[in-house]
């Protein structure tokens, strides 16, 4: 699976003096992804997972008073209308107990989205705080597509769908 490269170079941090939107432009474009400015508060690119090819987008925010910076994931297939509960019961079950991100259903389109968000409030963003953040959801994503897939089209019950989900993140020590 093709994630991100560790840019080269010193940690960025926010007392730099740059933007969000600059210090995370910054980190893709080290880490050689080929992600384009949405508008001056974000960027969206894809990832070429092992599983599949879909969207990331890459949110800041300076303005709030939180200060955030959120990696959205959108899964490249949306739910048909009659598997929605079942794919509904999945993420429920993904998310409890999750200690970071969350899986999102929009119960009248189908459209599946992964997302992170972390809010800097009076915080720095290093350059490692981001490499974790994008390279978790990444992974999360990745590893949850061909089971999603399963109890989508192949009759996998949510249950099993998930005692799999689990037993591959002890096995990679990947964050639940």
């Amino acid at each position: 699976m093709e994630t991100t490269q560790k840019p080269d170079g010193d940690a960025f941090s926010q007392e730099s003096g740059k933007s969000l939107f600059e210090l995370v432009g910054k980190y893709l474009q080290d880490a050689d992804m080929n992600f384009n400015a949405l508008t001056d508060e974000g960027y969206v690119g894809f990832i070429d997972g092992d599983n599949l090819v879909w969207q990331v987008i890459v949110g800041t925010d300076d303005e709030s008073e939180y200060r955030l910076v959120q990696v959205t994931s959108i899964l490249p297939f949306k739910v048909a209308a009659h598997t929605r509960n079942v794919i509904a019961e999945l993420f429920v079950r993904m998310n409890c107990g999750m200690t970071i991100g969350s899986w999102d259903l929009e119960m009248d389109d189908g459209e599946m989205r992964f997302g992170i968000n972390i809010d800097l409030m009076d915080g720095a963003l290093t350059s490692l705080m981001f490499e974790r953040m994008f390279s978790v959801s990444v992974s999360l994503v990745d590893d949850a597509c061909p089971l999603i897939l399963s109890v989508m089209h192949g009759g996998m019950k949510p249950s099993e769908a998930f005692t799999v989900l689990q037993a591959k993140r002890q096995d990679d020590n990947t964050l639940q």
